[in-house]
């Protein structure tokens, strides 16, 4: 606001108690407004929303990698189930990553492991084991 209001009055040649002395009177003269400051709460709302953006970034950035891996290793298991992103798929492909894995373990033990997750029962662990022989 100085600086707007003096463009041309502040001395070529800086000469720091010249210019000290020109804003303390401009000062007493056009008293500036005090500068808003921001109650503690808000400014604890704006840390913790920097920190949830950060976190939604990097969760971002981490699922787009795990994504590539998943790609380079065993692609086709995207196509296990409708939803290849729930708790049930991260799982099936922590325990599966490549497809030799699958191929080396026996049908009945992963029908076993897909009845072991949260709401697959034993025609659905059956089908979904089928189709992940097949895919590997």
């Amino acid at each position: 606001e100085a600086k707007r209001k003096t463009k041309d009055d502040l001395h070529q040649n800086k000469t720091d108690k010249l210019d000290a002395l020109y804003l303390a009177k401009l000062q007493s003269e056009h008293p500036q407004r005090l500068a808003y400051v921001q109650s503690k709460e808000y400014q604890e709302l704006m840390a913790n929303n920097r920190i949830y953006e950060q976190a939604s970034h990097d969760l971002i950035t981490n699922k787009n990698r795990l994504h590539k891996a998943v790609q380079l290793t065993f692609p086709e298991i995207e196509h296990l189930m409708a939803n290849p992103r729930g708790k049930n798929y991260w799982s099936i492909v922590l325990k599966f990553p490549h497809p030799n894995i699958v191929l080396e373990t026996k049908e009945a033990d992963i029908i076993d492991f897909l009845k072991s997750l949260s709401g697959i029962g034993e025609k659905r662990a059956n089908d979904l084991a089928q189709r992940l022989i097949r895919l590997a």
